[in-house]
């Protein structure tokens, strides 16, 4: 097996069961790979860092627990699937892990995957186009960007962007937000957009 430089390897995951594509194409990019393939590539010691891996358009549903574990992943793009429930420990040992895409997915609720990255180094959050309906969850102190936008948040609870004292962007549009606590958005220093 030809070695790859992690720094530029970007996997494609397009999650088909009759389809396994082993083999690496030009540039040094996967094109489309199974989590099968993802198992295999955890055996090479020289692939568990990756700049990006996305598993974008794949029909997943669910998250195992440690799917990622051991991998130093950049950013990871779970977007335009049908994921209902990320369980708490799918995203632990995610090494490094500082932009998250979970974009259009049937998500009701963030609380168990925000709590197995609470000691990850996350920055970028981007949660569009769920069904999220309540922010009565924790978000990562280390976030600098938050996007929950197109959700069906109707109350934003107490202290629920508590310790974000890094956060310079928070976007909530196009919610059907009813009520806002009194100190739902105290200790946003930083904040230059919401």
């Amino acid at each position: 097996m030809k070695v790859f430089r992690s720094n530029i390897l970007i996997l494609l995951f397009i999650v088909e069961l009759s389809l396994q594509i082993d083999t690496p194409c030009k540039n040094n990019y996967y094109q489309k790979l199974t989590l099968d393939s993802l198992e295999k590539l955890k055996s090479y010691s020289q692939f568990t860092s990756f700049s990006s891996i996305n598993i974008h358009s794949a029909g997943l549903t669910s998250m195992p627990d440690f799917m990622f574990a051991n991998y130093c992943i950049n950013t990871l793009e779970l977007s335009n699937n049908k994921i209902e429930n990320i369980l708490e420990h799918a995203l632990s040992s995610l090494y490094n892990c500082s932009q998250l895409y979970l974009t259009n997915n049937n998500l009701k609720s963030l609380s168990n995957l925000l709590s197995s990255l609470d000691s990850s180094n996350i920055t970028y959050l981007d949660a569009r186009y769920n069904k999220i309906k309540t922010i009565d969850f924790h978000f990562p102190s280390t976030l600098t960007f938050i996007n929950i936008d197109n959700n069906a948040i109707e109350s934003i609870e107490e202290n629920s962007f508590q310790n974000l004292t890094k956060l310079e962007i928070l976007s909530l549009r196009r919610n059907q937000i009813r009520t806002i606590h009194d100190a739902s958005f105290i200790g946003l220093y930083n904040l230059l957009n919401i």
